[in-house]
């Protein structure tokens, strides 16, 4: 969760609260499910466009662009069921193996847009769904995803890891 504020000379104080929650419920069989809900909004007069709150690409809205959606208000709710599946075992040498297991996760996700910022011609308010389907790989460090959004029809694929590791890069 994070939160900002600023006051300029000229404008009246803007502010942007941003947050995000994940529940992760265990099933059977090592099978998971996850539910995902991010978002933010933007309060002020006449918002300059570095304060408006963004979504698109692979976390926040996957199949669309990044950042292509951008408004006063935009919440995202993902739900994903994790599968573990036999995968190919990777030697480490004299570090051993990594065991012989990919997750495939499947999803469906969707954003909402309000306060629309007009100086994107294709941003609208409104809802923006869209499927896919993600892979874990070595620890569930690695995840490759594909994702199409159901407005447009467009692909979208990508790479990722883990958000545990974010702060190291």
């Amino acid at each position: 969760m994070s939160a900002s504020a600023h006051n300029w000379n000229t404008t009246p104080v803007v502010a942007r609260f941003l947050g995000e929650v994940t529940f992760e419920r265990a099933l059977k069989s090592e099978r998971m499910l996850v539910f995902r809900s991010n978002g933010g909004v933007s309060v002020g007069k006449d918002l300059p466009p570095q304060w408006l709150v963004f979504a698109g690409g692979r976390y926040s809205a996957p199949g669309y662009a990044w950042s292509s959606l951008a408004g006063t208000a935009v919440l995202s709710q993902r739900v994903e069921f994790r599968q573990p599946m036999p995968g190919p075992s990777i030697p480490l040498g004299k570090y051993g193996r990594v065991p012989g297991r990919i997750v495939l996760a499947p999803y469906v996700q969707a954003a909402a847009l309000a306060g629309a910022d007009n100086t994107i011609s294709a941003n609208k308010n409104g809802i923006y769904p869209s499927v896919g389907v993600g892979a874990l790989f070595f620890y569930d460090l690695l995840r490759i995803d594909a994702a199409r959004d159901l407005r447009h029809g467009r692909w979208s694929f990508g790479i990722d890891i883990d958000r545990g590791f974010w702060g190291v890069m």
